[in-house]
């Protein structure tokens, strides 16, 4: 009868079972955790667009500059938007929200995907007399 625990077989050999199988997994997870299977593939936003203008999300200065938006935020709606992180934690995410067909932002921030992950996702857009206000992600 073989012995308990994991083993893998190279032509015909084992050459880790048991509790040196232990060892050789904990490498192969370090050594894999630059890109974490474990981490979600993106981060899905919620844009709760309170005000009665078209907004528009963009992923970066150079597309709010050239007009490119890559997601509107409909009047009184609520809009759901998911970027991609490949699996990395660290990947760094920008989000700016302007008025759809200006190029002044009304809110800006990069953080990486673990960051933004680890808040509520959602964003809040008010118009008061004195502008807009955006509630970030808590």
């Amino acid at each position: 009868m073989p012995p308990r625990g994991l083993r893998i077989f190279l032509r015909g050999e084992s050459i880790l079972t048991g509790l040196g199988a232990v060892p050789f997994m904990l490498s192969i997870l370090i050594l894999g955790s630059a890109c974490n299977p474990f981490f979600p593939q993106d981060v899905r936003f919620t844009f709760d667009n309170r005000t009665d203008d078209l907004l528009c999300y963009y992923p970066a200065p150079e597309s709010l500059v050239e007009g490119r938006c890559l997601q509107e935020l409909s009047p009184q709606d609520e809009t759901a938007w998911a970027p991609d992180c490949d699996g990395d934690g660290n990947r760094p995410i920008t989000v700016i929200i302007a008025l759809r067909g200006s190029s002044h932002d009304i809110f800006r921030s990069t953080e990486s995907c673990a960051e933004w992950h680890d808040t509520n996702r959602k964003f809040t857009i008010e118009e008061t007399g004195a502008g807009f206000v955006v509630t970030p992600p808590q």
